[in-house]
């Protein structure tokens, strides 16, 4: 903001010399039209003095701008007879830092010519603690390949110009050169960046401190940090209008672009991987938690037919113990109505010998006798049986060819054989002492069961006896 008012206010006053001074290496353009203007009138004057300066002006703007061979003709044009010493001197060092340039621009070692040019500007120096003189020794000291002398000199250089921004930025510049070419990139960076912070302070925009600070970060890996300096460099070479700067700076461009071109397709790969990774462990891990689920179902199913297993088996041992209860009562039930009619028997034929009634102790009472036992005995038989065997009676039918008829709970007496065998009783013998009749009944029973059967003998006694 403050470059830009000074050169209003020196506009508005019309005073070519210092808007070239003001525009130089500030705008290429501007700086090309007011040292035009500075020679027009120094043409007009015809003073040597005057007509040798703006000469030089534009020498150093072509020179500036990368126009080269412009600024050499210019400068071969340039009379020097009558003209001061201090214009002389500016030539010479204006020759000599024309065929530096040239050589860092064509990447050549510096001709021999260039240390004559300064050696002819040193001469008309007075040997005094100027910016000029040292910087001079500094730029002959370079073309001999001293590097040594030449960085004290360029300190030297700096020491004296303290305070004035420019002549620090230019030492400064010098000295991040020499460092770079001795191969210090620390050294080198520091004063390039503080060339670079003395540019800035200035508004100089023909500069290369900005453009060297970038190659020098790209080299050290601080890509980002390189990034935003040589962008910087390019507006600042784009808004003076430097071609050559511009061609410079454009080749470390492509360099970092393809380089942070790398650095996304590396970071797109990382994530990629990345990505494929977490897909692959959440696979991993939904697969393994659909075997856990499975695993888990697969035991809840176990454990749910266990329970169910266990809750039929308490159901089934709940009425286990229900018959058992059930078969305890009834046996205790007969036990003691056997003993109630024995006693009433034995009370009674008690009484008729007391009483001598003879024929009545021949008489037996109903409640003794063995019809009245053995229905008692069969009425307890079929309802225990039939408590185990609910479905025994529809089984048997199944397999007849006529069914045998039954009252509600109680078994035909041809059945009451069959029960015997599903229980386990085969003997003959021994079913008819528990049913209480004969042999031939048995026989008979069976024979009368046996003559309905659909089925053979041996696969009806298989599946009602078991």
């Amino acid at each position: 903001m403050a470059k830009e008012q000074t050169i209003e206010k020196l506009r508005s006053n019309r005073e070519p010399a210092r808007l070239y001074e003001a525009y130089n290496s500030y705008c290429y353009d501007s700086a090309y039209h007011y040292a035009q203007e500075c020679v027009v009138l120094s043409d007009r004057t015809g003073d040597c003095n005057q007509k040798a300066d703006a000469r030089l002006k534009m020498a150093y703007t072509y020179m500036s701008g990368g126009l080269f061979q412009e600024a050499e003709s210019v400068l071969n044009g340039i009379d020097l007879q009558g003209v001061n010493t201090h214009i002389q001197m500016g030539y010479y060092s204006q020759r000599g830092q024309l065929l530096y340039n040239v050589a860092r621009y064509q990447q050549t070692p510096y001709p021999s010519q260039m240390r004559d040019y300064y050696e002819q500007a040193l001469k008309l120096i007075p040997p005094t603690d100027s910016i000029g003189y040292w910087s001079a020794h500094a730029q002959i000291a370079r073309a001999e390949g001293q590097r040594e002398k030449t960085i004290y000199y360029f300190e030297q250089a700096l020491k004296a110009g303290r305070g004035i921004v420019r002549s620090e930025a230019i030492s400064f510049s010098s000295l991040a050169q020499e460092y770079y070419e001795q191969g210090d990139s620390a050294q080198a960076l520091h004063y390039w960046i503080q060339a670079a912070i003395r540019d800035l302070e200035c508004s100089v925009k023909e500069v290369t401190a900005m453009q060297q600070a970038a190659y020098l970060l790209f080299a050290l890996g601080r890509y980002d940090i390189a990034d935003r300096a040589i962008r910087s460099a390019f507006d600042d070479a784009q808004l003076f209008h430097a071609r050559h700067r511009q061609l410079e700076v454009g080749e470390i461009l492509p360099l970092i672009d393809q380089h942070q071109l790398q650095q996304m397709q590396k970071q797109n790969y990382k994530e990629r991987i990345l990505y494929i990774c977490i897909v692959a462990i959440l696979l991993v891990g939904t697969g393994t938690l659909l075997v856990l689920f499975r695993k888990l179902h697969h035991r809840n199913v176990l454990l749910v037919e266990a329970q169910e297993r266990n809750r039929l088996a308490n159901i089934a041992l709940e009425q286990s113990n229900h018959l058992k209860e059930t078969y305890l009562a009834t046996m205790l039930s007969a036990e003691a109505d056997h003993t109630k009619a024995v006693e009433r028997y034995v009370r009674y034929v008690t009484r008729c010998a007391r009483e001598k009634n003879w024929n009545d102790v021949l008489t037996i009472p109903n409640y003794i006798s063995k019809m009245w036992h053995r229905t008692a005995f069969y009425k307890r038989f079929d309802t225990m049986f039939l408590q185990l065997y609910p479905h025994f009676i529809d089984e048997v039918n199944a397999q007849l060819t006529e069914p045998l008829e039954a009252k509600r709970g109680t078994l035909p007496s041809e059945l009451r054989i069959f029960a015997l065998m599903r229980l386990g009783i085969t003997n003959n013998e021994q079913m008819a002492h528990i049913l209480s009749c004969s042999l031939s009944t048995i026989h008979t029973y069976k024979a009368h069961v046996y003559s309905r059967l659909k089925c053979s003998k041996d696969s009806f006694l298989h599946e009602t006896c078991g």
